[in-house]
């Protein structure tokens, strides 16, 4: 069924119309309160005034930069509703790449939580705290809001919407810029893709630097649902976050495979016959299949979706994943085939793509034509079997030890197909550069014993002498912000020895 496909031309048009059609309806729940459609229309429009009022332009870049609640909502439609592009600031980030982002987008204002009210900021940035905002309510005239409104209905559905910096190969961060157009292709796809209607409840655990929190946000909005924003403390701990799961009627989880792999691994956790859940989606990262068979088996209700695309592209390709068997499981799960409007080709073994959902180009350089194909660096093979492309690794993480040429990812699985690990992440070491060796950082499964020569011996029997990696065991893996798994970090410890 297709939900808000029509007439939905820019990100805020979704919010504008259920605001109009059923305001009393549940838009936002997050730090202990709920807020309905009407109200966070209301407080977008207000922001948006204010934003107007401190000479913020359409066009103009806006920083957001505050905890995750119902107001930073409200301030993501009002920069919007303002014809300004929102970039998301991440409060964990240190504080010069803060500096350094706000400054090099030429940020006109810098929008803040009282926790960070005396962040700094460079001249020509007006720092406008979120309290403030919500206190000058009804400050405006009529003629004020006249012209926001002609404002609002003149943003061009292909201008820049936002701004999300990931990270960069030359040490700066890189902005990813998306239309409204090419976020509301990847939306429209997922509405649809997930069945999504006003009853459903989306949980929101990814932050909203990250491209995840699109999905969260706007297909929310475009079906009419309300977007759910877990707490500090139920999204950071495993027995929380399956608690709050259940708790708050959850029925849609959209996440990176990192948030559910410590669930998994604790019995009892999680998903039950009375579990609201009935899409899992994950993306980001591969997950292992014997972690999606977990999923299916705790979530027996639940369809689970793997959904593919960097930040470039939103989600480019997807696949819907069938009933697993023990018995019979595939060494990958795919990534399926194209969505949201794109075509993919692979050239050279690496995936490029075409269509509505790729991005509008990096911040600072020069624009790209939308019909330029875009190559992902990511190497894929095509699954006669299954029907869709297999993500085999990144381009750049390919390596050679010894002369020939490996796939890191090819490693991790192999670890991961044995009793003894939950998580697995391979590197090589290459402080001797004459004579590199492959390393695997590996979490044991529950009560699984620091068995090193039993995986070593499990490795070498699928696995050529050269791939067969060291082993180094670890409690936990260091994440990014994001819930990824920091792979920098890792290597970084390895140098540091």
């Amino acid at each position: 069924m297709t939900i808000g496909a029509v007439g939905d031309d820019r990100l805020f048009d979704a919010l504008d119309r259920h605001a109009r059609s059923r305001p009393t309806g549940t838009a936002v729940e997050g730090a202990g309160s709920a807020s309905t459609y009407a109200e966070i229309g209301d407080r977008s429009r207000e922001l948006a005034l204010r934003l107007v009022r401190s000479g913020v332009k359409p066009g103009d870049r806006v920083a957001i930069l505050a905890s995750k609640c119902p107001r930073v909502v409200a301030a993501i439609y009002g920069c919007l509703r303002a014809g300004a592009a929102y970039v998301p600031i991440g409060a964990d980030w240190p504080l010069e790449r803060r500096r350094w982002v706000v400054a090099n987008v030429g940020a006109a204002a810098l929008l803040v939580d009282d926790e960070h009210r005396d962040e700094p900021v460079p001249p020509e940035t007006r720092s406008i705290p979120l309290a403030a905002i919500e206190a000058e309510r009804d400050a405006a005239s009529e003629a004020e809001r006249r012209e926001l409104d002609e404002r609002s209905a003149g943003v061009d559905p292909a201008s820049l919407s936002y701004v999300l910096f990931t990270s960069g190969s030359t040490g700066d961060p890189k902005g990813v810029m998306h239309s409204h157009r090419s976020a509301l292709a990847f939306v429209r796809w997922a509405v649809n893709e997930l069945e999504l209607c006003s009853e459903d409840r989306l949980a929101s655990h990814a932050p909203f630097h990250f491209d995840l929190s699109i999905l969260d946000l706007f297909a929310a909005a475009a079906a009419g649902a309300a977007v759910v924003l877990p707490g500090a403390d139920d999204a950071a701990a495993p027995r929380r976050y399956a608690a709050w799961l259940n708790e708050a009627g959850i029925t849609i989880s959209y996440s990176v495979p990192g948030i559910w792999i410590p669930v998994l691994a604790q019995p009892g956790l999680g998903g039950t016959e009375g579990s609201s859940l009935r899409r899992i989606v994950y993306a980001g990262e591969p997950m292992a299949p014997q972690h999606v068979l977990a999923l299916q088996e705790r979530f027996p209700r639940a369809v689970v979706h793997n959904f593919y695309g960097p930040t470039e592209t939103n989600v480019c390709t997807s696949y819907r994943v069938p009933r697993l068997s023990r018995d019979t499981l595939p060494g990958a799960i795919p990534i399926g085939t194209a969505c949201s409007g794109d075509e993919v080709h692979v050239e050279d073994d690496e995936l490029v793509v075409t269509g509505e959902s790729v991005f509008m180009g990096y911040w600072g350089k020069q624009p790209r034509p939308q019909v330029e194909p875009y190559r992902t660096g990511d190497v894929v093979r095509w699954d006669d079997e299954r029907h869709g492309y297999v993500f085999v690794g990144r381009r750049d993480g390919m390596r050679k030890v010894r002369g020939y040429r490996i796939e890191l990812q090819e490693i991790e699985a192999c670890v991961l197909r044995s009793a003894k690990a939950s998580e697995v992440v391979a590197t090589v070491d290459l402080r001797d550069a004459a004579h590199p060796t492959v390393v695997a950082f590996v979490v044991p499964s529950e009560g699984a014993a620091h068995d090193t020569m039993s995986l070593k011996r499990h490795c070498a029997q699928y696995l050529p002498p050269y791939m067969v990696p060291r082993i180094l065991w670890r409690d936990v893996l260091p994440r990014t912000s994001t819930g990824k798994v920091d792979r920098r970090a890792l290597e970084a410890e390895l140098s540091s020895h």
